[in-house]
């Protein structure tokens, strides 16, 4: 992506020269998440809807627990390999998660949503990948992915987002076409 305070020869325009840090980070598009996900990043706060409270079982929550543990586990090691990790724009708070916990109303009404999707039991995640670049980090390193113990959602279903999940497919492959 150019930024739009460089021309295309590549040199400072006079109106970047004259920006401050924090000018010059709004023309970055890139928004880094930088810390672990916690736990209630993952519930989205539904956790503290009374509609949804009573779902949220000790059993729930130490599915969502795991969750969260093996999902930061990846996000070290893309980051370790200098894979940047994004915030999604549209999620509550910011952070990487596009979906997380979904109560059974939710996953209803989410449009291709899976009638018995791993979310409803918080054993999935979804997290922001608008350039794909978690998927093909991913798709590279299913030995990672099989040590952390999650598997991957083929790429060509997950347009946008990266979902990933603690409990194995059907299939039993490390990325599953769903």
């Amino acid at each position: 992506m150019t930024n739009p305070s460089t021309s295309a020869s590549g040199s400072s325009s006079a109106i970047s020269d004259a920006l401050t840090p924090v000018g010059a980070a709004l023309f970055n598009t890139v928004t880094v998440w930088d810390g672990p996900i916690a736990l209630s990043h993952y519930w989205m706060r539904r956790d503290l809807n009374a509609s949804y409270a009573s779902e949220v079982t000790p059993k729930l929550t130490a599915n969502a627990t795991e969750t969260v543990q093996r999902v930061n586990a990846l996000i070290e090691a893309m980051r370790a390999d200098g894979v940047i990790i994004e915030w999604s724009p549209t999620a509550v708070g910011r952070t990487p998660i596009t979906s997380g916990w979904r109560p059974q109303a939710i996953n209803s009404g989410t449009p291709g949503a899976a009638v018995r999707s791993l979310h409803i039991t918080a054993q999935a995640c979804d997290l922001f990948d608008p350039e794909g670049a978690l998927d093909s980090w991913c798709m590279t390193h299913k030995e990672k992915l099989a040590q952390i113990g999650l598997w991957l959602e083929h790429p060509s279903a997950t347009k946008g987002w990266c979902h990933v999940q603690t409990v194995a497919p059907r299939s039993g492959n490390r990325v599953f076409y769903p």
